[in-house]
């Protein structure tokens, strides 16, 4: 699929102690808190792979996910959102503490890409349902003849959900069916889940 940006980022914590194998309901998360603009994100699959030898070849051969890493470049990370996402504290004085004592919260990352209208426009809405991240590199360099933005990068770990297993989400939307639209016009106010029914295309 042809996407040609990437817009629209929310971050909703999760309640940790509500995701649990077999419950009977899924995990619950907090408001969702728009986190800056988006300037590039990277999910990169991390996979376990074996392989069945059997007469001097590979007989079978088996890849899983593990987990994902994020990498996440936006125009700013403000004080607030810092604290929010690396689970710092702030004094009174707006400041953003580091200590021994931080521990970052999980959470679903959601965001929307757009997609070129040669394919029939519209966009591609993605959530991540567990994610954490973690300290980022700070860069900073004297200003020369050219102005050179240092923007945040933030990277961190998606996982797979104990209720259900589920790493993430994507659905596309071209603004022709109403069910689907229904959906993801409220994308960036809760935490959206799958429909109940699967199906796995024949062929």
């Amino acid at each position: 699929m042809a996407k040609i940006g990437i817009n629209g980022l929310y971050w909703f914590e999760m309640d940790v102690e509500t995701d649990q194998e077999n419950a009977a309901q899924a995990p619950t998360y907090k408001e969702p808190i728009k986190l800056a603009k988006a300037i590039q994100l990277t999910l990169t699959p991390q996979l376990a792979e074996g392989n069945l030898y059997a007469d001097d070849s590979i007989d079978e051969t088996e890849t899983a996910v593990t987990s994902y890493d994020v990498s996440l470049n936006i125009n700013d990370l403000l004080p607030d959102k810092e604290a929010l996402l690396l689970g710092r504290q702030k004094d009174s004085l707006g400041g953003v503490k580091a200590t021994t004592e931080d521990s970052a919260p999980y959470g679903a990352l959601a965001f929307r890409m757009p997609r070129s209208k040669g394919v029939g426009g519209g966009y591609q809405y993605r959530i991540l349902y567990k994610t954490r991240f973690q300290p980022f590199t700070e860069d900073a360099q004297t200003k020369g003849e050219s102005i050179n933005y240092q923007t945040p990068t933030l990277t961190g770990k998606s996982i797979s959900r104990d209720y259900d297993g589920l790493f993430n989400y994507k659905l596309d939307d071209d603004g022709k069916k109403t069910d689907v639209t229904e959906v993801t016009k409220k994308w960036f106010e809760e935490v959206t889940e799958p429909a109940a029914i699967n199906t796995i295309p024949e062929g």
